[in-house]
Parts: structure tokens; sequence; C-alpha cells
């Protein structure tokens, strides 16, 4: 990548390094969803799990890659944190705080990027809770409509406020769909996360409701899918409440770890600020 100068897509299209980068994108997600089924080696292992962060991870890259050059800089930010958001937002914070390039950006910019993808992942989880046969379903999307009015409400203020700034930042552009030293470094360090908390998870013997805690942290809407899905005949919907709002407060921490220890200190207000006034706010109308 090149901070000075952007190559335009066209002249992107005609080179063989992007569809080299398309062509095995493609047998990633080949991979990922058909072979794993029928290889004993992707069966119940840590592998086919890596194989699926490696795929998702490379597909936010590529949408990261043809959003800058379709929408420009600010724009394909944006898109990228929100699509990415449906995938994983736990990925897409870790990418965001930790990668250089998106310094290049102004805070507010990252900081709206990753609050639109803690929307898009919430959207999913309604869905799933809709999906289910679970009396009283209302009352488990509360705590989720909470929080993504409340974060919606703070991305409408930002976008007003970065439209009247001036200030500018380097342009760091993107060169490449994807970038497979990056992809590797931060799968593995996804997958180590994921593991090192399942493996505390199945050693402590945690309850439920303290395992889904722990593994919220880590992965919110897939935590709720499990959870909910495999206990809807057995658990109440005050207990099915309590399990929303405790993934989402587990939710909230990560990504406050994930800021903390991001290379930009300037995202901490805007970002954490939102997160925690939603989540105290779906808390309020769960003792309500």
């Amino acid at each position: 990548m090149n901070p000075g100068h952007s190559t335009p897509l066209k002249s992107h299209l005609k080179t063989s390094r992007l569809w080299l980068d398309l062509f095995l994108l493609t047998l990633l997600w080949a991979l990922s969803w058909q072979l794993p089924q029928h290889l004993t080696i992707f069966q119940k292992s840590i592998w086919g799990s890596l194989l699926k962060i490696i795929t998702l991870i490379s597909t936010l890259e590529v949408i990261g890659f043809f959003s800058f050059h379709l929408l420009g800089r600010r724009a394909g930010v944006l898109i990228q944190g929100f699509i990415g958001g449906f995938i994983s937002s736990t990925m897409v914070f870790l990418q965001f705080t930790q990668h250089e390039e998106f310094k290049t950006h102004t805070p507010l910019t990252i900081a709206r990027a990753l609050l639109l993808s803690s929307v898009a992942m919430m959207l999913p989880s309604i869905f799933i809770i809709l999906s289910i046969d679970i009396e009283h379903p209302l009352d488990l999307m509360t705590p989720l409509i909470v929080q993504i009015v409340v974060i919606s409400l703070f991305l409408i203020y930002f976008s007003l406020i970065s439209h009247r700034s001036t200030s500018h930042h380097k342009i760091m552009v993107i060169d490449r769909p994807i970038t497979w030293k990056k992809v590797f470094y931060f799968a593995l360090l996804m997958i180590g996360l994921i593991y090192g908390m399942r493996f505390l998870n199945d050693f402590l013997s945690l309850s439920p409701l303290i395992s889904a805690f722990a593994i919220s942290l880590f992965e919110a809407h897939g935590v709720l899918a499990a959870t909910i899905a495999d206990r809807q005949n057995e658990i109440s919907t005050t207990i099915a409440v309590e399990i929303v709002m405790i993934i989402s407060l587990g939710n909230v921490i990560s990504k406050t770890f994930f800021i903390l220890r991001g290379k930009n200190p300037a995202l901490r207000i805007p970002v954490l600020l939102p997160l925690f006034i939603a989540v105290l706010a779906a808390g309020l109308t769960f003792l309500i």
C-alpha cells in the first residue's frame, strides 16, 4: 500500500494479482462450506474453524478493497464495518483497532464504522430470536432493539459533526484486495482467543449463564443462537432475557478490551461511550 497515490480500480482489474486473490478467496469459501463435511481432519477440529476464520477475514479484506475504490475512503470504511459486523463484529474491532492503516482515517470515521459493526451484529440476533419457538419473543428482543436505537442516535450525531469537520488525515490507499500476511495473523489470534476461552469453559465446567458470558466475549450472536436455541424448551423467558443481557454485557467488555489495547486512543470516547450507554439503557429496560 502506498500512502500517497491510489491506482484506479480499472487498472487493478487488469492485474493477475487481483484475480489470483479472488480465485483463492473463492477456493476458501468452497473449502469452508463443502469439503470439511467429508474430510475427517475438519470434523470437530481446530482446522475447520481456522479455515472459516481465514475465509471470513479475507472476505472483509475484499469488501474493504472494493468499497474503498467504488465509494471512496470514508464510505468504504463505513461499509466495511457494517457488512463485517454481520460476519463477526469481533473481527472488525480487532482489525480496525490493531492495524496501522486505519489510523490514517479520522477517529470519528473509524468510530462510526465500529458502531455500525455492533448494530449489524445485533440485527441477526433479532432474527435468531424470531426464528426459535419461545414465549414472549418481544421481551428478548427489547434489550437488543434499545441498544440499536441508542447506538443509531450516536451514529446520526457523529455523522453530523463529522461532515462539519475540516481536518484531513494522510490517506492510506488499498492496492491489493487481500494482504495474506495480515489475514493469517488475525486468524491465528482469533482462533487462539476462541479456543482458549472454550478450553477454560470446559475445564472449569461453568454454568450455562457464565459460559454464555465467557464465550460472548468473542462471538456474541453466535453464542446467542446456540444458547437460546439449544435451551428454548428448558428455560423461562426471564432466564432467556438474562442470557441476552449477559451476552450483551460480554460483547461490550470484549470491545472495550480491543479499544483500550488498540493503537488509536482517540477512539475510546466515541466508541465506548455509545456502547456503555446502550447496554445500560438495555439493562434498565430489563429491570423495569
